[in-house]
């Protein structure tokens, strides 16, 4: 007759080694998927730096249409390349937003670089905006959009949100909002950025 002791033992090492698969299986499926967004973001990057004209600065100026203008690259509208100086971070923007693809590419929550109202919102993940736990104020943001105009923030501040309302991120202050989820607090990450 076996102890009680043995079968608990037995129990308690199956269901460790039962933990420890499904964490193995999660953190392969997370870098695939991550490896997958970086192959899809750095495609739209080449394609849409291949179409891009020669860059000019851009300024904040009255339009009669403040429409960014949009490129399409494997059936998706994008209208903007984000870099963030001395990260090595260069990725597209979509020309709208999209709870389904914001978990891929950042998108457009709403606003343009014209007016100084341009809000980008992404997710906290490998390849795409995994750099917004570590920005700094003074950091430099570059976004250019599909005619070349090239918008430069140095960002002002950076706060932290438990929502990401249109109520909580829309500001006259800042030209530029960068915003995704923080993982690790559970709270909304919102860079805020005006040109210069």
């Amino acid at each position: 007759m076996k102890s009680k002791g043995s079968l608990l033992w037995k129990i308690l090492l199956a269901a460790g080694s039962l933990l420890l698969a499904v964490s193995i299986t999660f953190l392969t499926v997370s870098l695939v998927r991550a490896g997958r967004i970086r192959v899809d973001c750095g495609a739209a990057v080449g394609y849409m730096e291949s179409v891009l004209p020669p860059t000019v600065a851009g300024v904040k100026e009255e339009r009669g249409n403040n429409a960014m203008p949009a490129v399409t690259y494997d059936g998706q509208d994008y209208v903007a390349l984000l870099t963030v100086s001395g990260r090595a971070v260069k990725l597209p923007v979509r020309a709208s937003w999209d709870k389904t693809a914001v978990k891929k590419v950042p998108c457009v929550f709403t606003g343009n670089p014209y007016e100084g109202t341009l809000i980008i919102g992404g997710v906290d993940d490998a390849g795409q905006l995994d750099f917004i736990s570590k920005i700094d104020i003074g950091d430099v943001l570059t976004v250019t959009d599909m005619k070349g105009c090239e918008f430069t923030y140095t960002v002002s501040t950076v706060k932290h949100a438990k929502d990401a309302k249109a109520s909580t991120l829309i500001s006259d202050q800042y030209d530029l909002t960068v915003f995704a989820k923080d993982r690790r607090s559970g709270d909304w990450l919102l860079v805020r950025c005006n040109m210069g």
